[in-house]
């Protein structure tokens, strides 16, 4: 196949092909084409980090040779994630512009919509063209649709109530240990003292570290004291994690900030 045709067909820059070619050709060299790191929620945070900072588009030569080193993955899983990635971005895109044009059902009528899908269904989780189909039904984005989904199927469990006291109690364990997500001894131990079945504490875990921090002058500073010191270089991946960790931003909030300065400095 030629160069424009792999160009064309991954929608890539010509310099991006020859890039991936020659990582190809020097995984074959050390005799591990095809091998690759374990894909995880970890390796998966850091390549949707760097999509949601660069405005999902597709890496570069370097930016991917980066992402290769920084993930662990194989050139292969770091091109199915980043297609599969982008694939669901584009697709929420898609519905959010279509929200004008339909109608969008409120919480009662959709929640009922779906979990009469469910029902009918045995409460197995639907496929992706089942979900685009729901989607479609009630005018919700696939996140939303992917919440309501799951609550439902936590509902229909024998789960431990969300009180407030265990809300407060892992609030306050975030807090003291920078928002970062507990270990699996560190989650056994949450589960223990809450109560709650993993199904509940990872989508509390997951709503409380997405809840944003205060942008504050403290906060302000740390960012803008970490760029003087590498002299406006924008942070790695792993440096946007620690500075999250330090402010207790989120990934939108550090990105957004990160972006006005870089502008800033260039004007």
């Amino acid at each position: 196949m030629e160069l424009d045709q792999l160009a064309s067909l991954n929608n890539w820059t010509h310099e991006c092909v020859l890039s991936a070619l020659n990582h190809a050709r020097q995984a074959k060299r050390r005799g591990c084409h095809g091998a690759g790191g374990r894909i995880n929620d970890t390796t998966k945070g850091l390549l949707r980090e760097w999509l949601e900072g660069n405005l999902y588009r597709v890496p570069e030569g370097k930016e991917r040779e980066t992402l290769l080193q920084e993930t662990g993955w194989s050139l292969a899983q770091l091109n199915h994630q980043i297609y599969q990635m982008r694939d669901k971005w584009e697709n929420e895109r898609a519905l959010a512009i279509e929200d004008g044009k339909r109608k969008v059902l409120g919480v009662v009528e959709g929640e009922a919509l779906v979990k009469q899908w469910l029902d009918d269904n045995n409460g197995r989780s639907p496929t992706r063209d089942e979900r685009i189909m729901l989607q479609n039904q009630t005018g919700w984005t696939r996140k939303k649709i992917t919440y309501r989904i799951r609550r439902i199927m936590i509902g229909d469990c024998d789960t431990t109530p969300l009180t407030e006291e265990a809300k407060l109690y892992v609030k306050s364990w975030l807090e003291t240990n920078h928002n970062r997500q507990p270990s699996k001894e560190e989650m056994n131990e949450l589960m223990h003292a809450t109560g709650w079945a993993r199904t509940q504490m990872n989508e509390q875990l997951r709503h409380l570290r997405e809840t944003p921090g205060e942008l504050s002058a403290e906060n302000r500073m740390i960012i803008m004291n970490w760029l003087k010191e590498h002299d406006n270089d924008m942070p790695t991946i792993k440096e946007r994690t620690e500075l999250r960790e330090k402010t207790g931003l989120n990934r939108r909030q550090l990105n957004a900030f990160l972006r006005s300065q870089k502008k800033k400095t260039e004007g």
